[in-house]
């Protein structure tokens, strides 16, 4: 009896963790934790002048694709999407980057623009 309920723990605890294990990996994806995004740079759209943001140069941050898309989902113009519902505020995006670029700059690395606007913004 004993060895039957061993079992039948073991046997539900394996399944258990084999769950754990796909929702994680499903998880990771689905928040872009592939380390791949689009092969081209985005064009973000602004009012200040658009924004050409290359996922390459960013998957190697700290934080990988979750840095940014814990903010929003890595679906295309889901930014702008944000923005018009007024669930991303205004210069909400532009916070969390000029963020990030400080504390890579305070660090000591390498770190696009912090602090000239058309760094990022081109007309």
């Amino acid at each position: 009896m004993k060895k039957h309920i061993n079992e039948k723990i073991l046997g539900t605890g394996f399944w258990l963790v084999v769950f754990v294990v796909i929702l994680a990996v499903m998880t990771g994806l689905a928040l872009g934790e592939s380390g791949k995004g689009p092969d081209k740079p985005v064009v973000i759209k602004s009012a200040k002048g658009n924004i050409s943001f290359s996922h390459e140069e960013h998957v190697k941050i700290d934080g990988g694709c979750g840095a940014c898309h814990k903010m929003f989902p890595p679906k295309g113009g889901q930014i702008e999407v944000l923005k018009a519902s007024g669930k991303i505020k205004e210069k909400g995006v532009m916070n969390m980057c000029r963020d990030c670029h400080g504390k890579l700059m305070a660090a000591g690395k390498d770190t696009g623009p912090t602090a000239d606007c058309l760094g990022c913004h081109k007309k």
